[in-house]
């Protein structure tokens, strides 16, 4: 692996005799990614609401499937700018969703102001919880729905830019499932949508991991969530 991001080309596991995908027809490429998407966006959470669980759980069990996404990359030979490691867009996606976060942070401002929504009940996140959130969380959250999602989508030959959006947005909203709320289910598909266009044009894990964790904290901070 070359050390530069921005000229890196050559897939994760340099395994020189196997080409994935080889003679594969267009419907094995779609039972693929419907396997895919069951294992890692969509079953995991409806255990999940169906058992209960604690919400200190979803953390955990993305951390257990970014690291088999990881894993899945590797042997599928992804390369690391197929995943939105690099350079090439990162200013223009970074500017975007610069945009966007002043936005939404003028609305979360405004909604606030105005009482058009109550506030969180939850107690303050500690120091270390916010670290977490921001380092650890948030990019994983990104890796996940945007980078390896497109990934998996652009092998599966779906390559329509709507149908790309909506499905990297009901992923994005059914990992909230468990809240058992529909507002913030229409929210998160929102956002979700959101990034997933810039990203869609401007495919950049580290830009748009930061937006998230920015909208995190100033949703923490303004007591939203």
């Amino acid at each position: 692996m070359q050390n530069s991001i921005h000229s890196d080309t050559r897939p994760i596991a340099a395994t020189v005799n196997r080409i994935p995908y080889r003679g594969i027809s267009s419907s094995s490429y779609l039972l693929k990614f419907g396997i895919v998407f069951l294992f890692f966006f969509a079953l995991p959470y409806l255990v999940m609401w169906a058992t209960n669980m604690p919400e200190a759980y979803k953390y955990y069990l993305i951390t257990v499937l970014f690291l088999l996404s990881v894993a899945h990359s590797y042997f599928e030979r992804k390369t690391l700018r197929e995943l939105g490691l690099r350079l090439d867009t990162f200013k223009k996606s970074l500017f975007w969703h610069g945009v966007l976060i002043a936005i939404l942070t003028l609305a979360i401002y405004i909604a606030s102001i105005n009482q058009l929504y109550r506030s969180s009940t939850q107690p303050a996140p500690s120091l270390s919880d916010t670290i977490f959130y921001f380092f650890i969380s948030c990019p994983v959250q990104e890796f996940l729905y945007r980078s390896f999602l497109f990934s998996e989508m652009k092998r599966a030959k779906i390559t329509n830019f709507w149908m790309q959006i909506f499905i990297s947005a009901f992923a994005f909203s059914f990992f909230h499932i468990h809240h058992r709320d529909m507002l913030t289910l229409a929210v998160t598909f929102f956002i979700g949508a959101a990034w997933a266009i810039i990203y869609r044009r401007y495919p950049n894990l580290i830009a748009v991991a930061l937006a998230h964790s920015s909208l995190g904290l100033v949703a923490i901070l303004t007591k939203v969530v």
